[in-house]
């Protein structure tokens, strides 16, 4: 489960901001949007990414949203809201992650902020141009300082935005190290 979301979130990223002729970035959205738009059993067979996603069948759609937020980004660095669609996209993907691996509905909320979180850390240092850093950074900092405790199954994600925030903010790695094995130890 995680690894298809990682992995279709990272095509997506490659696809819209590596675009060198954004109709072509957009022609590639376009296909990824059409597959999540139709049954997993329609899915064309010989892509490995989309064998990896069947079991994402019944969120489909919020992944298809995934696509739709990553577009935004086709053809030059994102402007602010741009951004901030990305980082609500890949919240909503996690929440319907753990809807998939049976997350109880009152800790959604908590999981989109932290997926808001990491999405964020992650775009202040993965996006190509020092503007759309600089947004994924001053959204960054409008975020909750401390995120809540995820539930087992979703500490994955909690130790993702750690490490991207101590990435962000060029913490030292001892550091970073003891509080990853604390967040996949007990959630916080």
């Amino acid at each position: 489960m995680w690894e298809g979301l990682l992995r279709l979130d990272a095509r997506l990223a490659r696809t819209a901001l590596g675009a060198r002729e954004p109709l072509l970035g957009q022609l590639k959205l376009a296909w990824w949007r059409d597959r999540m738009a139709q049954p997993t059993a329609d899915w064309p067979r010989g892509e490995p990414l989309l064998a990896i996603l069947v079991r994402w069948e019944t969120e489909r759609e919020v992944l298809g949203q995934l696509v739709d937020a990553w577009e935004g980004a086709v053809g030059g660095s994102p402007a602010e809201p741009v951004i901030a669609r990305i980082a609500e996209g890949r919240a909503d993907a996690f929440a319907a992650l753990g809807r998939i691996v049976g997350m109880d509905a009152s800790v959604e909320d908590a999981v989109r902020l932290v997926g808001r979180a990491w999405a964020l850390s992650d775009l202040s240092v993965g996006l190509p141009e020092p503007e759309g850093r600089a947004a994924a950074s001053r959204l960054l900092a409008a975020q909750d300082a401390r995120p809540p405790a995820l539930p087992r199954d979703l500490r994955p994600l909690a130790i993702l935005a750690d490490i991207a925030r101590g990435e962000s903010e060029g913490e030292g790695t001892l550091r970073r190290f003891a509080r990853i094995i604390r967040l996949g130890i007990i959630g916080r």
